[in-house]
């Protein structure tokens, strides 16, 4: 068994015990979209080439321009 399908069995037993555990209240869309996973993996190669997370730790620039939570855009150009 590859390391993708032990990941996938994995994914899968974790997502039906947290239904079994903490119903429907605890399945959010992150709980759901971990179930793709691996199918990502598979088409788009390991997780670091396309994942987004690297560039979330510099989203904080961006906060700092905001004043308010509205009006965003006319704020950033601005600035």
């Amino acid at each position: 068994m590859s390391l993708l399908q032990r990941a996938e069995v994995a994914l899968t037993k974790f997502i039906e015990k947290c239904q079994v555990f903490y119903k429907l209240t605890f399945m959010s869309y992150n709980v759901h979209a971990s179930l793709h996973l691996v199918t990502d993996v598979k088409r788009f190669g390991p997780l670091d080439s396309f994942s987004a997370f690297k560039y979330k730790n510099n989203m904080q620039f961006f906060r700092r321009l905001f004043k308010k939570p509205h009006q965003a855009l006319q704020q950033f150009v601005l600035r």
